[in-house]
């Protein structure tokens, strides 16, 4: 009985030391960036509360050469009651979770890099400035995607950007050419068309009035050219 209750003790006086792992196991989220080195990641881990020491990552990490070369960028979910070598191996491996986000048809540059952002993948404001200064607004294809958090910004934004240069067929640039449009004015005028349309039926007939308006040498008289202004 005094063992006992002398073991008791002895976990009443440790438990500030060892509550994270004395609870029971939760999921942390850890996002490790691109080009991170190995020293930095053990801290980041240790800093989260999934090991009692950054040192001894190192020590491990020092142990499995491997593993040190080839921690990989991304978002983990992980739990303090796993063991060391377990959370090392899936970051060697690149076991991470992905983030699945959805650009709907319409959203401005500004909408796309809030939604980017909201999503845990970067910056909004950088986002923004990289897509003007690559003049990457209206190329960044609207549609469903499954990114890996941890990539630099315009590594996520090319992803974008060339589903565009995808979609964007042979056939539909020579449609834009034989119109008289070059890239850049095929997009602009979409853009605007996308903005004044409501449904699919709206998009032909906008575009309709648009086309004659030009041919006519006509103002466009377009609510969306102000507003994007």
């Amino acid at each position: 009985m005094r063992r006992l209750a002398g073991g008791l003790a002895l976990v009443v006086i440790l438990s500030p030391v060892l509550a994270p792992w004395l609870q029971p196991a939760h999921a942390v989220l850890v996002t490790i960036p691109e080009g991170v080195p190995a020293r930095e990641v053990a801290a980041r881990l240790a800093e989260a509360g999934l090991s009692p020491s950054a040192a001894y990552l190192r020590a491990l990490l020092a142990l499995r050469p491997p593993w040190e070369r080839h921690l990989q960028s991304g978002a983990y979910r992980l739990s303090a009651w796993m063991p060391a070598e377990t959370m090392l191996r899936i970051l060697a491996e690149g076991r991470g979770v992905n983030v699945r986000v959805t650009l709907p048809e319409g959203l401005s540059a500004r909408q796309i890099a809030a939604r980017l952002a909201a999503a845990g993948l970067g910056d909004e404001r950088e986002f923004v400035e990289i897509i003007q200064a690559r003049k990457w607004e209206g190329r960044l294809f609207p549609d469903t995607y499954v990114l890996r958090p941890g990539q630099p910004p315009e590594k996520i934004l090319q992803r974008l950007v060339t589903e565009f240069e995808r979609r964007y067929a042979p056939d539909l640039r020579a449609r834009a050419k034989a119109l008289g449009f070059t890239d850049l004015q095929a997009l602009t005028l979409a853009s605007l068309v996308e903005r004044e349309a409501r449904t699919d039926a709206d998009r032909h007939l906008v575009a309709g009035v648009f086309h004659n308006r030009l041919k006519k040498r006509w103002l466009l008289e377009s609510c969306a050219s102000v507003q994007y202004a």
